[in-house]
């Protein structure tokens, strides 16, 4: 129960923080410079990019791994030599490639950042160049520290990361109020990834017997070349995968704008975000009951599995529909008392509704997804072409040709009659090639 608190609250103020920097940016600074700092801020998101998922992979082999081993701060670890050379190589592979994601996404940010800004500024008023240095120092800074939180909540210290997660996030939010108060509010994006960062550092310090001891593991060089080619095998496949989601969500909006005009899109572009904030949410009740889910596959318990994902199946439905009904009474309320300045600004209830109907399915889709790939295997590669194309071309019709409201019923028609159905063919006939060898499962791992 510890877990899912910290890991909720600690979501819960990531979304708090990003919703500070937009009002606080509202009243503390120029109309300019807001647009100045909101274009920092989505620049910011750059490091998804050089994270590819990475760290779902990681967090699922280490996961794996931990099943048989056991860590002791005077013992160290203990378990078959081959699962310690295996845990061994996983940390060094993810050292490996978080260093030199974290210069890419360095390099990329400040070079990319300022070409940018030299071709859009046409104003000598507009003081990017120190809060974008600033900003490619602490991007990939934080971008490096992924190693230490994925590894070691993948071996089971979920209760500690989450703990030291919630931490950098109250201190993100307290920081983002003094920057805006004594007017360095220019500065704010690089406020959240810098105490990711220090609070990462926080953990290495206080478990590095667990950091110096899983490095003075020694392996083989063809074990380490299999592992390799094990994970980024595993790896590309769920990168396609997840860049296809992150251009379907990401490219609504610009097509919106496009084809509707930027009014349309401000409002399809704040249903969107109750959609991801959503599933951002929901993530976290998925994300705890991962190393209980991997506890059962080492057992063999695959009937136990998939009946334990059915219920969590179920906890995320009702825990979306709890969220989407809080969101439409807050509409309903500001449309009562004719709030127009704000409620003019948000999706009318006819399109939230929809909007929130596809991120209740989105949750399902999840889930399955989720229950899937704990398997180390990736089938939903052309599952996410599919949803991916299929919905850049029915929303390109309807930014063409309907209003705001049937934008957001043909997203959630993409979502119910292609993406569930094709999700749930993929889920079933996964499951109907675990459950005949349940008894053999142990011995393949």
């Amino acid at each position: 129960m510890k877990n899912l608190i910290y890991a909720t609250g600690s979501r819960v103020l990531q979304i708090v923080c990003s919703a500070l920097i937009i009002i606080l940016s509202a009243i503390f600074l120029t109309k300019s410079h807001q647009g100045l700092l909101l274009t920092l801020n989505s620049i910011a998101a750059v490091q998804i990019f050089f994270e590819l998922g990475f760290s779902s992979v990681i967090l699922q082999y280490v996961g794996h791994e931990r099943r048989y081993l056991a860590f002791d701060r005077v013992s160290g670890f203990t378990g078959p030599i081959e699962k310690l050379e295996r845990l061994a190589n996983i940390y060094r592979l993810a050292s490996t490639w978080f260093n030199w994601g974290a210069i890419g996404c360095s390099i990329f940010l400040l070079i990319g950042g300022s070409l940018f800004f030299y071709d859009h500024s046409n104003s000598q008023d507009m003081p990017w160049m120190l809060p974008l240095i600033f900003l490619s120092i602490c991007v990939p800074l934080s971008l490096y520290s992924q190693r230490f939180w994925v590894v070691y909540e993948g071996f089971g210290h979920i209760n500690e990361v989450y703990k030291l997660r919630l931490c950098a996030s109250v201190s993100s939010c307290v920081a983002i109020i003094i920057f805006f108060l004594y007017g360095y509010g220019l500065f704010a994006p690089i406020i959240s990834p810098f105490f990711n960062f220090v609070f990462s550092q926080v953990l290495r310090i206080r478990e590095y017997s667990f950091w110096g001891r899983i490095s003075e593991i020694k392996f083989a060089v063809d074990a380490k070349k299999i592992i390799f080619k094990e994970i980024l095998t595993l790896q590309s496949k769920i990168s396609v995968s997840w860049l296809c989601g992150f251009f379907m969500i990401q490219s609504i909006t610009p097509i919106v704008y496009k084809f509707s005009g930027p009014e349309s899109a401000a409002v399809v572009g704040i249903g969107m975000s109750a959609v991801l904030i959503t599933s951002g949410l929901l993530s976290v009740l998925l994300q705890v009951k991962i190393p209980e889910l991997l506890e059962l596959i080492k057992g063999g318990e695959l009937l136990e599995y998939f009946s334990f994902g059915k219920k969590l199946a179920v906890q995320t439905f009702s825990a979306s529909l709890v969220v989407s009904l809080i969101g439409g009474i807050f509409i309903a309320l500001l449309n009562i008392f004719n709030i127009n300045w704000l409620s003019s600004r948000l999706p009318d209830l006819h399109a939230y509704t929809f909007f929130m109907l596809a991120a209740i399915v989105n949750q399902i889709i999840a889930t399955q997804a989720t229950l899937t790939r704990l398997f180390k295997v990736e089938p939903y590669l052309y599952h996410s072409i599919l949803v991916a194309v299929s919905t850049v071309l029915v929303i390109t019709f309807a930014a063409k040709n309907s209003s705001t409201a049937g934008i957001a019923i043909c997203y959630f028609l993409i979502t119910l009659l292609v993406s569930l159905p094709s999700s749930t063919y993929i889920y079933l006939s996964e499951k109907k090639k675990r459950i005949p060898s349940a008894h053999n499962l142990h011995s393949n791992l």
